[in-house]
């Protein structure tokens, strides 16, 4: 398994995880920017916690839901432990995919704002409740697996992601003043355009008119993670979906902005924990 401390890439090794939290995420300052190749969603039941997406920031407060879709980076920073009160719901992508039918797409709340936006719903006190007991059954169930688990595993998560699509679907939509701090977000729209060339500190300080050391300080003050971490997370994270739709690795590694393919090939499985053509390999087979 990779050390997720030493990595924004967070992969998820179950179909299903739903876990009621009271503690922080990672150890440190605070939890690095960070993503998963599954869905998350966040249920905040505390108050005054930062949430940064690449594009925006909120301060959650009780009845916040963000919905995270696969490759999201993400990372949210509690203003005080005690608040930082929330379920964390994660769920691969094939596991969400078995649910729909061919009138129902449970994915579709995920995807609902441009990547990069912050995905809000927000609900009141009586559909949180709601929310929350179908999540304390889906995390008891996952805890005490017994007779007809798997089924109502399944009901409950279906039950629970329908829910969460009717609210997102609603005339009515959340409406929140990005709390992102400007520097760092023109740090981001500078990656994300120009993600598939050599992105050099010199070329970024000159774009942003700042000191490069300076922009380095602040970036990782706010995300948790170095800018060259992110960068580098980025291109891998464009590349797997690059082999996921089966582009080979030897045109993935110049697509995704490498330009050697050693480096590539070792970032790739620095960061995944297997190389480009294992991965191309698990994506056609499926994991076994």
């Amino acid at each position: 398994m990779i050390n997720q401390k030493q990595h924004i890439f967070v992969p998820l090794h179950k179909d299903i995880i739903c876990q009621y939290k009271e503690d922080g995420l990672f150890p440190g300052p605070h939890p690095p920017l960070h993503c998963h190749d599954g869905y998350e969603v966040l249920i905040f039941l505390g108050k005054d916690s930062l949430y940064y997406t690449e594009n925006e920031g909120k301060i959650l407060q009780r009845g916040d839901i963000v919905c995270c879709a696969p490759y999201s980076f993400h990372c949210a920073i509690p203003q005080r432990d005690k608040d930082y009160i929330r379920i964390l719901v994660n769920i691969s992508e094939p596991f969400l995919q078995s649910l729909n039918d061919e009138s129902t797409n449970l994915s579709g709340m995920f995807h609902r704002c441009p990547p990069g936006n912050l995905n809000l719903i927000s609900v009141d006190e009586e559909a949180l409740q709601e929310l929350v007991a179908l999540t304390t059954n889906i995390e008891k169930e996952l805890k005490h697996a017994q007779f007809g688990s798997t089924l109502l595993i399944h009901a409950l998560l279906a039950q629970f992601l329908i829910l969460l699509n009717r609210h997102a679907h609603q005339p009515t939509e959340s409406v929140f003043s990005s709390v992102m701090p400007p520097l760092v977000a023109e740090i981001f729209t500078y990656i994300d355009q120009h993600l598939t060339e050599d992105i050099s500190m010199d070329a970024l300080a000159s774009s942003l008119y700042h000191n490069g050391d300076y922009l380095c300080r602040r970036f990782k003050a706010t995300m948790g993670t170095s800018i060259q971490q992110f960068i580098l997370a980025k291109k891998v994270t464009l590349a797997r979906r690059l082999l996921g739709e089966g582009i080979p690795p030897g045109e993935t590694c110049f697509l995704a902005g490498f330009h050697n393919y050693s480096n590539f090939s070792r970032t790739f499985s620095k960061q995944t924990g297997m190389s480009p053509r294992q991965y191309q390999q698990l994506q056609q087979t499926g994991p076994k």
